[in-house]
């Protein structure tokens, strides 16, 4: 019996397919924060992507790109940040996935820096800082 030899194009069609996935996860990401709906934009992604190998290879810096509508150079700036703090190196942080932030091993401190990450530099309608830690702000010298 010969053995099979996978055909490339399968390949290349499988590529295309994750790709339209992850495409289009971002698209609903985005349409929900344009509705303003922020409750389900990250959350339902989330959920999602635990079952769905292509979206665990969505970038992080993407998907707060499309929920929030941050430039690319800020949203990696929180994904360095957030890896900073969960000892990561912060150069990997423009190819930090939803697996990484979502690896179960972590018990979502992962998701919960990067988050914060994201947080403490939201700005409100009067350009102050949206959020703030109560007490001493130790995390003053990474705001923008």
């Amino acid at each position: 019996m010969a053995a099979m030899v996978p055909d490339a194009m399968s390949g290349v069609q499988a590529a295309r397919d994750a790709n339209l996935i992850r495409a289009e996860a971002l698209v609903a990401v985005r349409a929900k924060a344009e509705r303003g709906d922020f409750t389900h934009a990250l959350s339902d992604l989330l959920r999602d992507a635990l079952g769905s190998r292509p979206l665990l290879r969505l970038h992080i810096w993407r998907v707060e790109q499309a929920a929030f509508d941050n430039r690319t150079a800020t949203c990696k700036r929180h994904a360095r940040i957030a890896a900073g703090w969960c000892g990561v190196d912060g150069a990997r942080a423009g190819s930090l996935t939803l697996a990484w932030l979502l690896d179960e091993r972590t018990g979502g401190a992962r998701l919960a820096a990067w988050l914060l990450a994201i947080s403490l530099d939201m700005r409100d309608a009067h350009g102050g800082h949206a959020f703030r830690l109560s007490g001493p702000d130790p995390f003053a010298h990474v705001r923008s």
